[in-house]
């Protein structure tokens, strides 16, 4: 199983595992878990799966449910059908977790091959309802389903498809549970259908915080004994504050020290690790897939101008801000001042070199662009500002292939770009859909609702 399950002790995270097992597994109930990026929340999902965890906070319960991580980011694509058979892979994968279930695995791999044969999404969605219906009936299982990085899903699907999901969970009362794992709150991901699904599941909303102080040393024992490094308990310290304690601060801060020699102030580090370090590349991760509702909350804090009350609701769901002496502060002295150079550098322009074969946005690289992203983009940036049709893009794109594609392929292209240069919310910056016609590239952000496909 993946994460660090060997070195992670039973009381990790204990004031979140406690909450999520005594309130909502015990209990028979759905909830959301929320945590910024970075927060640690894979990590978290691998270790609340664990059958030494479950068995810990849940003594004494002869059928104990069986806790199976529904990895999102697996989907083939983000639709009905993707959601659907993800799932049903997760349920096949989980018969080795019990031996009643292993009996099981090839009638349900049998249906796992209809539905990838077919790419059909009702014929998918019945055979997930065929699956469950097994394994609760004929298994004696408690399934409850932890869907990690279920953002997109949420954000994308159609009102229908999670009602679907919500009807599977209501067929099968205290006996299938879902826990959908976020780094956004769901009322800022689907702002105006949250009938579906998540009436219920607002209720029981558990926010994943930063570490606590034994959380944090734990962390920093574990990658000091990876990497064979000594930390000083001052360095120690001082990791503890930049980060306010947040799982990827901690771990850039830790991965940037080797380039840098002695011990300095806390003003002088930052500056330091601002710069182009991995800790200012963590930086730019937890700011790119908040809403703009809570960057700009995030700059108003910073400047010390008034904060609108909404997002200073948002803000402090999430533990990014909390009250200082006669003010509020940003839980991170580093992100603090991440923000304050980006809110005084003003608005990055997003830039396509095609002879270096390179994307940024300001001063940052954009990584990992998949060859068919990178001609989409280098397309679309040689016509910037302008609408471009589908058909045309297509062409471009795909070239001798491209009489095989279809719009819904240039859609999920569009998705995989999106997810590259945007900030990971509903906004849209530099990519935006264009009614009737296809899509149009801005070099400069313009914060400008449009319809994602």
């Amino acid at each position: 199983m993946p994460g660090f399950e060997p070195e992670t002790p039973l009381n990790y995270r204990q004031e979140v595992t406690a909450r999520f097992f005594d309130h909502y597994v015990r209990a028979g109930e759905s909830c959301i878990l929320v945590g910024v990026a970075g927060s640690g929340m894979t990590r978290l999902v691998d270790f609340l799966v664990r059958p030494d965890v479950q068995a810990h906070y849940l003594p004494g319960v002869s059928n104990l449910p069986l806790l199976l991580k529904v990895d999102c980011n697996r989907a083939a694509a983000l639709t009905d059908w993707g959601l659907y058979e993800v799932m049903l892979t997760t349920l096949i994968e989980g018969c080795s977790r019990r031996p009643e279930m292993v009996s099981l695995r090839a009638e349900l791999s049998g249906l796992r091959s209809e539905v990838i044969t077919s790419q059909n999404a009702l014929l998918a969605l019945r055979n997930l309802e065929l699956a469950v219906n097994i394994l609760i009936q004929q298994a004696g299982v408690r399934p409850y389903l932890l869907f990690n990085a279920f953002d997109g899903f949420l954000r994308d699907l159609p009102d229908q498809a999670l009602a679907h999901l919500r009807a599977l969970r209501d067929a099968h009362k205290y006996e299938l549970d879902y826990a959908l794992c976020l780094l956004q709150l769901p009322e800022l991901l689907r702002p105006e259908s949250m009938d579906q699904l998540l009436a219920r599941f607002l209720q029981n909303v558990l926010v994943v915080g930063h570490y606590r102080e034994e959380d944090a040393q734990l962390m920093l024992g574990q990658l000091s004994a990876r990497h064979g490094t000594v930390l000083s308990p001052a360095v120690v310290q001082q990791i503890m504050r930049l980060s306010g304690r947040h799982a990827g601060l901690i771990h850039g801060i830790f991965s940037s020290l080797p380039g840098i020699e002695g011990e300095l102030s806390d003003k002088a580090l930052i500056e330091r690790l601002l710069d182009h370090s991995p800790a200012s590349i963590e930086c730019q991760r937890i700011w790119d897939r908040l809403s703009e509702l809570e960057q700009e909350g995030l700059k108003a804090v910073v400047r010390g101008s008034p904060l609108d009350a909404e997002a200073q609701r948002f803000l402090e769901r999430k533990h990014l801000i909390f009250p200082q002496a006669r003010q509020t502060a940003v839980f991170s002295p580093l992100f603090s001042q991440f923000i304050h150079r980006l809110d005084a550098s003003g608005p990055d322009r997003l830039v396509v070199d095609s002879r270096a074969h390179l994307i940024s946005i300001g001063k940052r690289i954009i990584p990992g662009v998949s060859p068919l992203v990178f001609k989409l983009l280098d397309y679309l940036y040689r016509h910037v500002g302008e609408a471009c049709r589908r058909d045309e893009i297509i062409d471009a794109v795909y070239g001798s292939q491209a009489g095989g594609v279809s719009d819904e392929a240039l859609a999920s292209l569009v998705r995989m770009a999106r997810q590259a240069i945007e900030p990971g919310d509903d906004s849209y910056q530099f990519l935006l859909t264009v009614r009737g016609v296809g899509y149009r590239l801005l070099d400069t952000p313009q914060y400008k609702e449009s319809d994602p496909e």
